[in-house]
């Protein structure tokens, strides 16, 4: 897990370390099935937004395989230094 993804993650993930935590916490914050199905995708979307943006930043930063050349690393560097700056 990354700083980038850890923020994201849902707090229930890091403090429900069983499926029996897990359900004693979420039958106790919502009484129906679809109620825990909208709470679960609610808590997941900004891990899941951030995951796809990441997706499409690397596919905006690759370089294609003719730019990059053993003898002239600037291409890579550049492209690595897009990336982390995401």
């Amino acid at each position: 897990m990354t700083p980038f993804t850890a923020a994201a993650i849902p707090s229930f993930v890091r403090q429900c370390r069983t499926i029996d935590q897990y359900w004693q916490f979420i039958k106790g914050q919502f009484e129906t099935y679809e109620m825990r199905r909208a709470f679960i995708w609610d808590q997941f979307q900004p891990l899941l937004s951030k995951l796809e943006n990441c997706g499409a930043a690397y596919e905006a930063a690759a370089p294609s395989v003719n730019e990059l050349d053993s003898n002239d690393p600037e291409p890579l560097i550049t492209t690595l230094a897009r990336l982390f700056a995401h």
